[in-house]
């Protein structure tokens, strides 16, 4: 990694020593179990988040602490890579996104009763050559025996990037308590910045034990990449789906100016997820596993979907 890339570390070492920890997570998406290359296809992220702490009247959060709200903050670094579809190619073809890679420092702060959540966050993070994506994916490739790529010249730029966001989760039903569950709910998001600005409204479902106390937007989706404050799920478990359309106005992995000239391509504002996944623990162990499909994010993509797992490990301490 360049020195820059550094710059981010210390912040997290100084974030987690200031609070009694509760989880540290560890994830990994990839297209791996899909056997596909190209759009998103590579995601690594370390993570810790807060004990939860009953919100009170002295909060700066401008939520009812009358309602018996629980608060926990959070923060991760995570990489990230887009590629295009053929990345055996040295020169970019048409049609094809750009090359991409983040580096990314991820803070929130969560609050919920169990049947309502707020969820405050901020992306802090570098794309281009800085983010380390193309020497990251390259070692990968090489330790694993698959093809190199090539294309990695034709990244977008050196660039600064900031998104803040707002998410907002509503219970619709959740069974009596009973050895299991089932639970609805719906949410939405609005996030606002120069990397993937957007709004977004899903719905979800979950079927598991003790289901109101792992109530949030972590609970349900795999992409965002946010830690879980998975306290409560000490011997736990859930299976859970989501779908999520988002209206996105812009993408700096794909609209981005880049390193050499590349084939202009045209983004796809309207999209949707969907993720199907299961979450269990033995004890302060948690592994969690799930398969994500998503839409096309820019026109001229010859294929209208894209699949990818994503793996998840937590440990919960005291």
């Amino acid at each position: 990694m360049k020195p820059e890339q550094y710059r981010l570390f210390p912040l997290v070492a100084l974030l987690s020593l200031s609070a009694n920890a509760s989880t540290l997570q560890f994830g990994m998406d990839n297209d791996v179990l899909f056997k596909v290359d190209g759009d998103y296809s590579n995601g690594l992220f370390f993570g810790y988040s807060s004990s939860p702490s009953p919100l009170n009247s002295d909060s700066v959060l401008p939520f009812d602490p009358t309602k018996k709200y629980q608060t926990s903050w959070s923060v991760s670094v995570a990489q990230k890579m887009w590629t295009p579809s053929d990345i055996k190619q040295i020169t970019p073809k048409e049609n094809e996104r750009p090359y991409a890679g983040l580096l990314a420092l991820d803070s929130g702060i969560v609050a919920t009763n169990g049947k309502t959540a707020h969820s405050l966050g901020l992306l802090l993070g570098l794309t281009g050559p800085d983010s380390g994506a193309e020497e990251g994916q390259k070692r990968a490739h090489r330790l694993f025996g698959n093809a190199i790529p090539r294309g990695w010249d034709y990244q977008v730029k050196n660039k600064a990037v900031i998104d803040a966001s707002y998410e907002f989760d509503q219970l619709l039903y959740r069974s009596a308590h009973q050895p299991y569950q089932n639970e609805f709910s719906g949410y939405g998001r609005v996030v606002a910045g120069n990397f993937q600005p957007e709004v977004a409204a899903g719905f979800g479902w979950r079927w598991g034990s003790n289901l109101q106390n792992s109530f949030s937007s972590t609970a349900l989706r795999p992409y965002r990449q946010r830690v879980m404050a998975a306290d409560s799920l000490y011997d736990g478990w859930y299976l859970y789906g989501n779908v999520e359309a988002r209206y996105r106005f812009d993408d700096a992995t794909i609209t981005g100016s880049t390193q050499k000239p590349v084939p202009d391509v045209e983004l796809e504002k309207g999209q949707m997820t969907a993720a199907l996944g299961a979450v269990y623990f033995y004890r302060q162990f948690g592994i969690g596993l799930s398969a994500v499909g998503y839409s096309k994010a820019f026109k001229q993509d010859k294929d209208d979907w894209h699949f990818r797992n994503s793996l998840m490990f937590y440990w919960l301490f005291q």
